[in-house]
């Protein structure tokens, strides 16, 4: 498994013939890259053993998008100057990482557990799936989405279109 090339424009007229003229294609098991549709039709003719594998990081970030949707909804409920102090300090609380919380904001985060417990809930969401990406292997991790895709509420219509998404 090693990186074979990185290439620095994602073009049609660019990548076909890189992938035409590639070296040992029957080769290539996997390519990854972002959500960019128009890619797979980039390789896939030349490429014949080669799966195409999303990148984490556009994955996981949708799952955020999802959250950032919740926090959105709630903050559109407040008054303006209680709007601008709820985006300044949850949403950045609520993007972390609760390995990444100082003391102060675990306090906080109990306090949005209490005040919102809609935004808890898809906090809790979010981080459920992103710590699918931490399982050791493939077949618990498959496990780890099948049981996290299953308990999701129902209000939260983001959290299925990363689900979607993840099947395809």
């Amino acid at each position: 498994n090693n990186v074979f090339q990185m290439l620095e424009f994602r073009t049609q007229e660019h990548l076909k013939p890189f992938f035409k003229n590639l070296p040992d294609k029957e080769k290539v098991e996997w390519v990854c890259t972002d959500m960019w549709r128009p890619f797979k039709r980039s390789f896939s003719q030349y490429l014949p053993n080669a799966r195409l594998v999303i990148d984490k990081f556009h994955v996981v970030a949708m799952a955020s998008e999802a959250l950032e949707t919740v926090r959105k909804k709630y903050q559109a409920t407040l008054e303006r100057t209680d709007r601008i102090k709820v985006k300044k300090s949850i949403r950045w609380l609520t993007l972390k990482r609760p390995q990444n919380l100082s003391q102060q904001e675990i306090e906080a985060l109990a306090v949005v557990r209490q005040v919102i417990p809609e935004l808890a809930v898809a906090y809790d969401v979010k981080e459920a799936f992103y710590r699918i990406y931490d399982d050791p292997d493939k077949a618990s991790a498959m496990r780890a989405f099948e049981a996290w895709e299953n308990s999701l509420p129902d209000e939260l219509e983001g959290f299925r279109s990363v689900a979607k998404t993840v099947h395809n």
